[in-house]
Formats: structure tokens, C-alpha cells, sequence
């Protein structure tokens, strides 16, 4: 029986769910960062790899209008983001995860 499991074998990646993110400044532009553990590394131009919203549980309007950038491969910037005070939004991106826990490095995800 095949796992379903992300591999190396095959080179797969596997989707992270952010949500939800509540803006503290109404309307300006923002920049945000999401660091991932060294290994790990973010390919949200792959197919399926990024979407501005979490299906269900975004509101109508708040899908964030952005073209992520990596420019480190476990840092994944979202530049010149608007955000609404008092609205939920969250994203979903692909990631391609090592197949040992980092031993140099805390095995946390930042969001700056």
C-alpha cells in the first residue's frame, strides 16, 4: 500500500494552512514574513503552490492579492500586503519538507 505521506523520493511538497492572521493596522501596506525551520523550503510557483485564502474560513473579501517571493529557501515573503482591521484572513502555500528535523536550528515557524 502507497502513502499518501510528502516524500523525497518523489520530490513531493505538502500544503501549510495559515489562519487565522487578524491585522492590527486598517488598511496600510504591509510586508510579511514566514520563516521555516533550515530545511525546509517553500515553493509557492508550483503548481497549486499558493492561495490567498483559506477556503471556508476566509471572509468574502479578504483573499490577499499578492505574489509571494522566496528569496532564501526557507523565507517566504508576502510584500505590500492590505489588510481590513477586524476581518480573518489566512493563506495556503506549498512546502517541501526535510526528511530530518533541522539539529542546527529550532524546528518553529516565525511569522514577522
Amino acid at each position: 500500500e502507497a502513502s499518501l505521506l510528502p516524500s523525497s523520493v518523489f520530490d513531493m511538497s505538502t500544503v501549510l494552512t495559515i489562519f487565522p492572521l487578524t491585522p492590527s493596522a486598517d488598511g496600510s501596506l504591509i510586508n510579511m514574513r514566514v520563516l521555516a525551520p533550515v530545511g525546509y523550503v517553500w515553493v509557492p510557483h508550483e503548481a497549486g503552490g499558493w492561495l490567498g485564502e483559506v477556503p471556508g474560513q476566509s471572509c468574502e473579501f479578504c483573499q490577499l492579492i499578492v505574489v509571494p517571493e522566496v528569496q532564501q529557501q526557507n523565507e517566504l515573503i508576502l510584500p505590500n500586503l492590505v489588510m481590513r482591521m477586524g476581518e480573518r484572513y489566512g493563506f495556503q502555500v506549498r512546502v517541501r519538507i526535510p526528511e530530518r528535523p533541522p539539529t542546527r536550528s529550532t524546528n518553529s515557524f516565525y511569522l514577522e
